[in-house]
């Protein structure tokens, strides 16, 4: 994405929505390793439980073939399948390793 945009203020802005799209990701594990001591017992099954459909359905959330022209690409649009192979490529280097670090097998 940050590689194919030329237009600068376009490639300034991004650099700042990675940077803190990055810290959104940090405060949600660190978020949720503070929170998940105090739920009960009820709810860490339940969260153990349905954790792989949320994962499934959040991964398709860009499943389509919309396309970019490259206009759009230096402004620092990207398709579909490219935003959808950075969801995947995040929920398993990512979510799952901190979700097992935090939750243990689930």
């Amino acid at each position: 994405m940050l590689e194919d945009c030329t237009v600068s203020q376009a490639k300034k802005a991004l650099e700042i929505i990675c940077k803190d799209e990055k810290s959104h990701g940090e405060f949600g594990f660190d978020f949720l390793s503070n929170i998940l001591p105090r739920l009960q017992k009820k709810e860490l099954l339940e969260l153990k439980k349905n954790i792989h459909t949320y994962l499934k359905r959040y991964s398709k959330i860009y499943d389509s073939d919309f396309q970019v022209t490259q206009d759009e690409r230096a402004w620092g649009l990207i398709s579909g399948p490219e935003h959808q192979e950075i969801v995947l490529d995040k929920i398993e280097n990512l979510v799952k390793p901190n979700f097992k670090k935090i939750l243990g097998d689930f």
